[in-house]
């Protein structure tokens, strides 16, 4: 994804994104009556898309349907806790029951990208190679996460409340963002997004 002079760049490689499990997700909670808890934990292990780690040509990790909206946030909080974590990164998901499924580990040669299921991982490179490679990385899923949810639950608001919800945005953003996102906003949703930006307590549930 980002290329550095000199220096082969680790490459998290991921295709189509989907939520094809979201729609059964908010039928259950609307069933319960629950849909104003409806969180970020609730709609990231639904956004989902074939996920690999490579080392040029050589496929470290991979995995279909794999969480890549949940590793996005991940990612996103871990590199922006410091300019250089010293911990490692080990992604904790909902849908792993063993930690790692995606690990960053760092030494005194650099830090390489692999995963507790291979023995084999990227080479080590230095933070800011990695760091770049996480921010396109982040960047490009958060970007094809609300078109994934919007196609899968035909609602540009649920679109919205998950960038809200699931990457903390504030809600005028995070419509701003979806509207971007997925070209533009249709008549029938426009209502619903003036709301959602004069009234932002509706996040909670009444919209639903």
């Amino acid at each position: 994804m980002v290329e550095a002079a000199d220096e082969p760049t680790a490459m998290l490689h991921f295709g189509t994104v989907g939520a094809p499990d979201l729609p059964g997700r908010i039928e259950l909670l609307r069933a319960a009556h629950r849909l104003g808890s409806l969180t970020g934990a609730d709609f990231l292990p639904d956004v989902e898309a074939d996920f690999s780690v490579r080392e040029g040509r050589d496929v470290i990790f991979a995995e279909p349907s794999f969480p890549v909206a949940e590793l996005a946030r991940a990612l996103e909080l871990w590199a922006s806790e410091t300019d250089d974590p010293q911990d490692d990164f080990a992604f904790d998901s909902m849908a792993y029951e063993v930690l790692g499924a995606v690990r960053i580990v760092n030494s005194a040669a650099g830090r390489t990208i692999g995963s507790h299921y291979e023995r084999t991982t990227t080479e080590p490179r230095p933070w800011p190679v990695v760091q770049a490679e996480i921010r396109v990385f982040v960047e490009a899923v958060k970007a094809a996460t609300p078109i994934a949810v919007k196609a899968a639950t035909s609602s540009m608001i649920t679109a919205i409340l998950a960038m809200h919800r699931a990457f903390g945005m504030p809600l005028a953003d995070a419509k701003a963002f979806v509207v971007d996102a997925v070209g533009g906003v249709d008549p029938v949703n426009q209502r619903l997004h003036d709301i959602a930006t004069n009234q932002p307590d509706v996040a909670n549930g009444p919209l639903w």
